[in-house]
């Protein structure tokens, strides 16, 4: 017989068998740990930058391209598009969603002349809100019967965008000049109204180059500055970029051009309401020397009292898109920082503030879609300090995206649009986003 105190084999046995089990689970835990912590220091993403729905949702059945977003501080989207006109030319007309983008209806046409809106992906019209409750829709336009070439034409909403008064104009040229083709718009902290293209001024230039005009209106477009020439020997193909600051600083960018031809991005600062203009300072990165014309302009943005810009070169030999800060008033700037990874073919890049962050939209094409020949979609990326995530691809249509446009929605939202165009024509398309574990809309 055993004593209480001695252990039987059956005992021993479980014993053992438990000592096992206990360290097995001890190696086990310890493993896991030693896993968790490896993919904390690869600083794997925990949820997606952006949550998209599942597919765009198209603005109509008709025509459409070269959308622009603007979102009211009730929620209510306002999207500026071209449309075909009847018998011939094409229109601007406003679409408004009260639904967050479930529906757009059909608001007024903007142009008061039926059929004389141009537009072009480096001369999209602009929708821009101002103060004291005044938006701004800004386009190119055929001269009056007769005239020869393109105007800009400017036209105010005092009524919140129910309807639009006759439209002043810029930029026409003298004689048989075809006039402004490219051009950029801003609405200052202050509420001016800044407006530059490119065109035409006196002054020795390359041979053909262009001159940056700026010109500005300090009484809600009803009068306007004449135009001054900020910068000479200009791309004559390329978008100029605006910005300004709540100090009262303005900021220029344009595509550089000289005898070599090598065609870098500059940017201008100006502290008196654009009269005069700061040395130009040319952007990090490598120089594209390139005989011909790249058709993309820069985008510019100020965020908590630092300039971002980005643009679009092929000085490595690829398409690639690059952005950097400057924190002194565009006297520095940061090393160029790469936007698209790698996407093929990123292009015209697009900045945006979402609930304090900045996002950049960009057209471009999934490397392993189809060959690398998948057609073009829009993506967008957070960029600027801290910012890491990968570029987050956008549910497109079944034709090819072009120049993408992006706007908060608030309370973690977001919409982006563009022009899909297929064999079947082209057509705006929408679509919504959510930034993962950002707050409720109320």
């Amino acid at each position: 017989m055993q004593s209480e105190n001695s252990i039987g084999p059956d005992t021993a046995r479980t014993d053992r068998w438990g000592q096992r089990a206990r360290g097995l689970a001890c190696v086990g835990a310890i493993a896991l740990l030693l896993v968790a912590l490896l993919v904390a220091g690869c600083g794997a993403p925990d949820r997606p930058l952006v949550a998209f729905e599942n597919a765009p949702r198209a603005l109509n059945a008709q025509s459409s391209r070269d959308p622009q977003l603007l979102v009211r501080a009730s929620g209510a989207i306002a999207l500026l598009a071209v449309e075909e006109a009847s018998p011939d030319g094409e229109d601007l007309r406003l679409y408004l969603s009260p639904s967050g983008g479930d529906v757009f209806t059909p608001g007024p046409r903007v142009n008061h002349w039926e059929g004389s809106v141009r537009s072009h992906g480096e001369g999209m019209p602009l929708l821009l809100e101002g103060t004291e409750g005044k938006f701004y829709a800004i386009w190119l336009g055929r001269r009056g019967e007769g005239q020869r070439g393109n105007v800009i034409r400017v036209a105010r909403s005092d009524n919140f965008l129910k309807s639009f008064e006759p439209a002043a104009e810029l930029g026409a040229s003298s004689g048989r000049g075809p006039g402004p083709a490219f051009f950029d718009a801003t609405v200052a902290p202050d509420g001016t109204l800044i407006v530059a293209w490119l065109g035409e001024a006196p002054g020795k230039t390359l041979s053909g180059s262009s001159h940056v005009l700026v010109s500005s209106s300090h009484d809600q477009a009803r009068s306007f500055s004449p135009p001054v020439a900020a910068a000479s020997d200009v791309c004559p193909c390329c978008r100029p970029g605006l910005a300004a600051d709540e100090t009262g600083r303005w900021f220029l960018a344009w595509r550089n051009m000289d005898e070599d031809d090598v065609r870098d991005l500059a940017v201008a600062a100006s502290t008196d309401r654009g009269v005069n203009w700061s040395s130009a300072m040319t952007m990090p990165g490598p120089s594209w020397q390139i005989d011909g014309c790249p058709h993309s302009g820069p985008s510019l943005r100020v965020l908590q009292g630092d300039l971002f810009v980005t643009w679009y070169t092929e000085a490595t030999g690829q398409s690639r898109l690059y952005w950097s800060r400057s924190s002194d008033g565009g006297r520095k700037f940061s090393a160029a920082a790469d936007i698209a990874g790698e996407i093929l073919d990123p292009n015209h890049p697009r900045l945006a503030e979402v609930d304090g962050r900045l996002f950049v939209v960009f057209q471009g094409r999934d490397p392993l879609a189809e060959g690398s020949w998948g057609a073009s979609r829009p993506f967008i990326r957070a960029i600027g300090p801290g910012e890491h995530s990968p570029p987050v691809p956008v549910p497109h249509g079944e034709g090819s995206a072009s120049y993408p446009v992006l706007s908060g929605l608030g309370a973690g939202r977001m919409v982006v649009a563009w022009t899909d165009t297929s064999q079947s024509g082209s057509r705006v398309l929408t679509a919504r986003g959510r930034i993962p574990g950002a707050p409720s809309a109320p």
